[in-house]
């Protein structure tokens, strides 16, 4: 049996009234030869309910339910779990754009990129739009950029989301989410990680991904989350070391903590 195409790991944690609508927009995609990787981490809603009965109609669902760990074990359970060419994270109090996985993995195949990244759109609660483009990183047109040459890419929101990831690239590497309890920025650790490793990231400037910005409910927003980013910080410094790229991205470290 082939592997599917891409494994769409998506974290399920008190998102009870968003989680219809982006599995509905998972579910839909036009590429049809995926997984589809819900990862219920003890939520006390309905969550489970919901993502059990879109597998009990839909064969590509595959939930795992497990006591609440955090952000960063329910990713990398679903890692664990996944067979796909290639990874996706859907956070689901968003959604994405019926072609996503088709317009991000065939530009995979065509250059055999480890990470393909579109760009994305930021939802606000009073219904306002924003398309956050990557044509300044790529210099306007779709093509590989070098991490190790692009202050642009590094310091960019981390937006781990409106990516895929070639999957034998994060298993020959060791590279999995940061476990910290809640949600306390794995997601600029997991950037590091996976562009620090990597020769070129392939930027296509068409919006795949929607961001729903919920500020009253942020994990972002909470104070008791302020001096995560500060460990982080170290966790990444660390990380670099280890990998001997610290000079390499040096500045890109810094840069994006004074940010």
């Amino acid at each position: 049996m082939n592997r599917p195409k891409v494994s769409v790991i998506l974290p399920v944690y008190n998102v009870e009234v968003y989680l219809r609508q982006c599995l509905d927009s998972v579910t839909g995609q036009t590429l049809r030869d995926i997984e589809i990787i819900p990862v219920n981490d003890g939520s006390p809603d309905k969550c489970g309910e919901i993502i059990d009965d879109y597998a009990g109609k839909d064969a590509r669902v595959k939930p795992i339910h497990q006591e609440n760990g955090g952000y960063g074990k329910a990713i990398n359970a679903g890692l664990a779990s996944a067979t796909g060419d290639y990874i996706a994270i859907v956070e689901t109090d968003d959604w994405i754009e019926t072609d996503m996985l088709q317009v991000l993995y065939a530009a995979a195949q065509k250059t055999d990129s480890r990470i393909v990244k579109g760009s994305f759109t930021k939802v606000y609660d009073n219904g306002t739009r924003h398309e956050c483009s990557l044509e300044h990183i790529s210099g306007g047109v779709d093509g590989p950029v070098s991490p190790a040459n692009s202050l642009a890419l590094m310091i960019y929101e981390s937006s781990i989301w409106s990516a895929i990831y070639k999957r034998d690239y994060l298993l020959s590497n060791n590279i999995k989410m940061l476990e910290t309890s809640g949600a306390s920025y794995q997601d600029v650790v997991w950037k590091f990680m996976v562009y620090s490793l990597c020769d070129d990231v392939f930027i296509i400037n068409k919006p795949v991904y929607n961001y729903r910005v919920i500020t009253a409910q942020s994990s972002s927003a909470s104070k008791d989350k302020a001096l995560a980013m500060f460990q982080n910080n170290s966790v990444i410094k660390k990380y670099l070391m280890e990998h001997e790229s610290y000079e390499t991205f040096k500045e890109s470290y810094y840069v994006h903590q004074i940010f």
